[in-house]
């Protein structure tokens, strides 16, 4: 490993149905040097999960480009138990996203600015001074792109047994289909902390993937 390569493994829990069924784990590996950075996701179900969901593993990808502190996505994968991967790449010649579902291309889309993903966004603002104001992010899952916008405020986050002082990002609602978002960051390094998404507002069915430690790296 080349001596300006820092390579973290980040361990999370994750619980579905209002976050009180501790379904898996989650580990992320993210790699970064000055100007790229590479970020590799699988999520492991419980044993009894597996076998009720076919598609309870998921496995994302995102690497791209670092500039002046900020992530830019050039390619983000997702794929879910033994599905095809749904892959979207950044051609920023084109100005164009190209949507693959494997290795068939189905779609592309204007290339908006300062896109990112999924995956990324979290770790967007490492090192970085958060800001007071609303943040607005165009992200992809891999299949389309989503105006996103946040509103920041400060709080105290619980894991466990410890309090963190946290940064937190809400998700404005525009429309009813909107995922509802929330993350929080450690406050001063902005390391993320704890993500939650609403899945299926229908079912019930939320995502939340809470920090098992803060790598000593950062």
């Amino acid at each position: 490993m080349q001596p300006d390569v820092k390579s973290v493994l980040i361990g999370a829990g994750f619980g579905i149905l209002n976050g009180n069924v501790h379904v898996g784990v989650v580990e992320e590996t993210l790699t970064f040097t000055d100007n790229k950075f590479d970020i590799r996701s699988v999520g492991k179900p419980a044993e009894i999960v597996a076998k009720v969901f076919k598609n309870a593993t998921i496995v994302r990808q995102s690497d791209g480009n670092i500039s002046a502190g900020r992530f830019f996505t050039a390619r983000y994968m997702e794929r879910r138990g033994e599905s095809y991967e749904k892959t979207a790449v950044i051609d920023t010649r084109g100005k164009k996203v190209h949507f693959y579902d494997g290795q068939n291309l189905v779609a592309d889309s204007p290339l908006p600015g300062g896109v990112t993903d999924n995956l990324s966004f979290p770790y967007a603002f490492l090192g970085r001074k958060m800001p007071a104001a609303p943040i607005h992010a165009v992200a992809t899952d891999g299949r389309t792109m989503r105006p996103m916008t946040f509103d920041v405020s400060e709080e105290m986050l619980v894991i466990g047994k410890q309090n963190y002082p946290a940064v937190k990002l809400r998700r404005r609602k525009i429309e009813s289909d909107d995922a509802g978002i929330e993350l929080w960051f450690l406050r001063g390094s902005n390391f993320p902390l704890r993500v939650r998404v609403e899945m299926s507002q229908k079912y019930g069915v939320i995502v939340d993937q809470t920090l098992r430690g803060a790598p000593a790296v950062l």
